[in-house]
C-alpha cells in the first residue's frame, strides 16, 4: 500500500525526490466518554489502522493538501495565509495544526505537499479528525526539526480543534493517538496526564467495532452545549464543596451535593461524568485481572448513562446496542466516540466472532435498512514516521 501511495504522490505532485511517510492511528475509548474535558479518567486504545501521510518539502511557501477520502476537494493555500475557510472542509483540521504551530513562532519556513490516505473509511466515531491532525503535527515536527515531545504535539492538535475549528473537546483522542502502545490500553488521568499502560491480551476475548452506517448527528454544537453544562455545574458546585474539576467528585460526594444543582438536566450531566469516571477505573482493573464478565457489565452501564444522563444517543444506535447484546458471545456493548456518531464497541468471545457478525448484519438490516460494517480491533502503536524497511509490513 505504501509503495503505491508514494507512486501516486510522485505522479500527483510531479515529485522527483524521495518523500517521507508518516502514520497516525485512529483510536477508540474502551471507557471514559466526556470525562476528559472534566479532568477525569479515560481508557482509550490506539488502533492498528488510521491515516497515512506522504510529504515532501517545497522551496516556496505553497501548501498543497490532497485526501483520497475527499478527492473532489484538493486544497491549495499559502503558508502565510492559513485562516479558517468553511469551504476547505476536511483540510481545516490539518490547516489548524499548521497555523497554530507557525503562530507559536516555530521555524516552519517553507511550504510542502501532503497526500493523506486512510486504510479504512473515515469515521468520526474513531477519531479520524484527530488522526489527520496528529499525523500532520508529527510530520511537521520531523520535517522542520522542531524537537517537540508527543504531549506538546497533542496539545497543539487539541488547540486546533478548540480554537481553530471551534469544537471544545478534550485530549483523549489526541493523547491516545500520540502515545498508543501495541496490545495496551492507556489509563489516562486527564488532569495530570499521568498514564498507566494496561495489557489487553484478553485470551479468547476481543473488541469488535460495529459501524452502523447511520447518518450521524451534527456533533460540534451539541458537544459544546454539553461542555458548557458541565462548566455551569462545576461553578455552582464550587460554591458548596472545594473541587477544581468535576473529575474530583466521587458518587458519595456528588450525592451529598447534588441538591445544589436546581436544574435536573445539570444533575443528570454530572451524574454521568462521576459514574463514568468510576466505571473507567473499574474497567482498567477488570482488564488487568481479565475479568471479562464484569468488564462487559461496565459497557452496558456506560451506554445506559450516555443514553439517559448525557442524552447523546439516538434510536438507531440504541437499537444497535440492544441487538448486539442479544447475540451469543457478546458480553456488553456501548456507543463509542462520545456519542453523536454511528459506531458501537462490543466486548466479545472470539469463538463467536463470525456468527455475531452474520446475525447482527441480518437483524440490523431488517430493522433499519442499513448495512453495518465491522472492524475487529487490533491495538497498535502511536503516531510515527514509517521508514523504508517498514513499507511492506
Amino acid at each position: 500500500m505504501i509503495q503505491e501511495l508514494i507512486q501516486q504522490f510522485n505522479e500527483m505532485f510531479e515529485n522527483d525526490h524521495v518523500p517521507q511517510v508518516f502514520f497516525a492511528p485512529y483510536q477508540i475509548n474502551i471507557m471514559g466518554d466526556h470525562t476528559d474535558y472534566n479532568k477525569g479518567m479515560v481508557l482509550p486504545v490506539a488502533l492498528s489502522f488510521g491515516t497515512y501521510a506522504i510529504v515532501q518539502k517545497r522551496e516556496d511557501k505553497k501548501i498543497r493538501l490532497f485526501s483520497f477520502e475527499h478527492p473532489d476537494r484538493p486544497i491549495e493555500c499559502d503558508l502565510d495565509r492559513l485562516t479558517y475557510q468553511p469551504n476547505h472542509h476536511w483540510a481545516n483540521y490539518p490547516k489548524g495544526v499548521i497555523y497554530l504551530m507557525k503562530k507559536a513562532e516555530l521555524p516552519i519556513d517553507t511550504g510542502f505537499d501532503i497526500l493523506y490516505a486512510a486504510d479504512i473509511p473515515e469515521s468520526a466515531s474513531l477519531s479520524s479528525n484527530a488522526s489527520i491532525e496528529m499525523v500532520t503535527a508529527t510530520l511537521l515536527n520531523d520535517l522542520f526539526n522542531l524537537e517537540l515531545d508527543k504531549l506538546t504535539l497533542s496539545k497543539f492538535c487539541q488547540k486546533a480543534e478548540n480554537n481553530y475549528i471551534g469544537c471544545n473537546n478534550g485530549m483523549t483522542d489526541k493523547f491516545a493517538i500520540g502515545f498508543g502502545k501495541t496490545d495496551h490500553a492507556l489509563l489516562l488521568n486527564c488532569h495530570t496526564y499521568e498514564v498507566d499502560y494496561i495489557p489487553t491480551t484478553l485470551d479468547n476475548h476481543s473488541f469488535l467495532i460495529i459501524d452502523t452506517n447511520n447518518p450521524t448527528m451534527s456533533s460540534d454544537s451539541a458537544f459544546n452545549e454539553r461542555r458548557n453544562e458541565c462548566e455551569v455545574s462545576l461553578h455552582t458546585l464550587q460554591s458548596y464543596i472545594p473541587i477544581d474539576h468535576l473529575g474530583d467528585l466521587t458518587m458519595e460526594t456528588f450525592s451529598n451535593a447534588k441538591h445544589i444543582l436546581k436544574d435536573a438536566i445539570l444533575q443528570k450531566r454530572v451524574k454521568h461524568i462521576v459514574s463514568e469516571n468510576e466505571r473507567t477505573k473499574q474497567a482498567a482493573e477488570f482488564l488487568r485481572t481479565k475479568d471479562m464478565q464484569s468488564l462487559g457489565k461496565t459497557f452496558t452501564a456506560s451506554h445506559i448513562s450516555l443514553q439517559q444522563n448525557y442524552d447523546i444517543t439516538e434510536n438507531e444506535i440504541d437499537q444497535a446496542v440492544k441487538l448486539a447484546e442479544q447475540q451469543t458471545g457478546v458480553l456488553g456493548a456501548r456507543v463509542t466516540g462520545g456519542g453523536f456518531g454511528g459506531c458501537v464497541i462490543a466486548l466479545i468471545e472470539e469463538d463467536y466472532l463470525l456468527s455475531i457478525q452474520k446475525r447482527f448484519h441480518d437483524q440490523y438490516h431488517e430493522a433499519t435498512g442499513n448495512y453495518p460494517a465491522f472492524h475487529h480491533v487490533s491495538i497498535g502503536e502511536g503516531a510515527k514516521e514509517i521508514t523504508e524497511g517498514e513499507f511492506e509490513m
